[in-house]
């Protein structure tokens, strides 16, 4: 708990994004003991809504109860490549846990890739969409990053974990995830699927792309029950869900697949000094681009 004693965040997931987040807060939300954003997923606040004040941060941990809460938690995969996120995250809570997962650089910028896709964002293919959108590289420039919090806050603050435990051993993930933030083992029913949040191409380009700016409006205007309601009525899947008739999913031309290992390769070097780690197992991805659909 902050100073103030007021209802703020005792650990933040700092991203970054297309790392698992999404799989991360259904997790957490399914628990009951933990204290997550009320009718919002991300706040979004100490990287592009700080200027909207303690108060309204606050109002979306009001429901905060101490007596069935064991902490509050928010999920912000987008604080990650924040440059003032470290610096206001130090000035406004009180030691903070802070938890990063980190997954294969090129995995990540391909799984971002398909989530503008998916969202109507873009509809360039991805070897225009990288040199185009440079926000689908950045976040996967983890070691420039990662050393902004580990300068703020120290490298004992902040909890590295891997997608590939997600993936490929949930349980010692979570275990991680409960540890990190202080939290007892969770009944198996509590795991969402494996598979949460996966990027495809949407039905119809333009209603995917109006559709988002509309929950965007609605959003910004606090109105996110309304965009909940939605999602809980399907809409979602009905104009994000790939369609039989989208077309063949997109591939990553191996001349982008090179561009990519020489763009990551020094700050995979620097993350492993950082870090102190062996990420041997990332290089030996570097040999061949894999088909789009291994990526996402």
């Amino acid at each position: 708990m902050a100073e103030s004693d007021k209802p703020f965040p005792t650990g933040l997931v700092i991203g970054p994004m297309r790392t698992g987040s999404t799989w991360l807060y259904e997790y957490l939300s399914s628990r009951g003991d933990v204290c997550l954003p009320k009718d919002v997923k991300e706040t979004f606040y100490f990287a592009e809504n700080y200027d909207k004040g303690e108060a309204w941060y606050e109002n979306h941990f009001r429901h905060y109860d101490p007596t069935q809460h064991r902490g509050i938690i928010d999920v912000s995969p987008t604080l990650f490549q924040s440059d003032e996120a470290p610096a206001r995250v130090n000035k406004d809570l009180r030691n903070p846990v802070l938890m990063a997962t980190l997954r294969h650089p090129i995995d990540r910028a391909w799984s971002h890739y398909m989530h503008l896709r998916q969202y109507g964002a873009t509809s360039l293919d991805f070897d225009s969409a990288i040199r185009e959108i440079p926000a689908i590289i950045e976040p996967s420039l983890y070691a420039k990053h990662l050393a902004r919090w580990l300068d703020e806050f120290g490298r004992d603050a902040v909890r590295v974990t891997f997608y590939r435990d997600l993936k490929r051993h949930q349980s010692e993930y979570v275990r991680q995830v409960n540890e990190a933030f202080g939290l007892p083992d969770a009944a198996a029913e509590a795991l969402p699927s494996a598979k949460v949040n996966s990027g495809s191409l949407p039905r119809n380009l333009l209603l995917a792309r109006a559709t988002r700016r509309a929950a965007a409006t609605l959003r910004r205007g606090g109105l996110h029950p309304i965009v909940n309601a939605g999602k809980r009525m399907g809409l979602a899947n009905l104009v994000y869900g790939r369609s039989r008739d989208a077309g063949p999913e997109p591939r990553m031309h191996s001349d982008t697949h090179s561009y990519l290992v020489e763009r990551f390769t020094k700050d995979v070097d620097d993350l492993e000094r950082l870090l102190d780690i062996n990420l041997d197992a990332w290089r030996e991805q570097w040999a061949a681009p894999r088909k789009a659909s291994n990526h996402a």
